[in-house]
């Protein structure tokens, strides 16, 4: 009897706590459960959660996890592993794996893992591929920018662009480590303010990059 399997990462995702416990209610239908082979596991910095439910693990938690791992997994009257699904919810990299015996479980869950999170994309989803591109082509700009206008005696602007190229570099620092613009942000506690430090950096550096462009620009001008 052929097994069907994948692993592929996950699409970016905005959760709350409801979503989480759609997604457990989602993985565990249609799998003949035991709760020993059912584990739900969170990080929050160096403290590690584990519980047999979802509702209880998130019961545990003090704020906002950093990850988040859901384990089910069905078993056969020969206790032989009929099914299961493995997701991590992660800034970086989420993932699942998905395996059964049983094709058209084994699709139809497929399918409905795609829907779950096609449903939850954040409005940055479509741009993140492009993110470290544009930040490896900007940074050259930006240095060259900064020494073209110091060397014009545009000394303000010149000091600008440093200050923005500053910023990127931050920028995407925070970027690759997950902190800004995370493919899942896991939301179970509201923020008093959408304004957070690695956002207004974003936006000093939008701000910035707009602004050594159209000084540039004036400089090019013929007089």
């Amino acid at each position: 009897m052929p097994e069907y399997r994948s692993l592929f990462d996950l699409p970016p995702s905005v959760l709350t706590s409801k979503d989480i416990v759609a997604l457990a209610k989602l993985l565990e239908a249609g799998i003949p459960l035991d709760p020993h082979f059912v584990e739900y596991t969170a990080k929050t910095g160096e403290a590690s959660y584990r519980a047999k439910s979802i509702n209880d693990l998130l019961s545990q938690l003090p704020g906002n996890a950093d990850q988040l791992d859901l384990w089910v997994n069905g078993w056969t009257d020969d206790n032989s592993i009929k099914c299961g699904v493995s997701i991590r919810l992660h800034a970086t990299v989420p993932s699942c794996q998905i395996h059964s015996i049983d094709e058209i479980w084994y699709r139809g869950k497929l399918s409905q893992i795609h829907e779950f999170f096609k449903a939850r994309r954040p409005w940055y989803g479509g741009a993140l591929p492009y993110i470290p591109f544009v930040s490896c082509a900007l940074q050259p700009v930006l240095l060259l920018a900064a020494v073209y206008l110091w060397l014009k005696g545009n000394h303000v602007l010149s000091a600008f662009a440093t200050l923005t190229l500053v910023a990127l570099v931050m920028a995407t620092n925070s970027f690759i480590k997950g902190k800004l613009l995370p493919r899942t942000r896991i939301v179970l506690v509201q923020r008093t303010s959408w304004l957070t430090k690695d956002l207004a950096m974003v936006i000093f550096t939008a701000l910035g990059a707009t602004t050594t462009l159209v000084g540039v620009i004036i400089q090019l001008w013929p007089k």
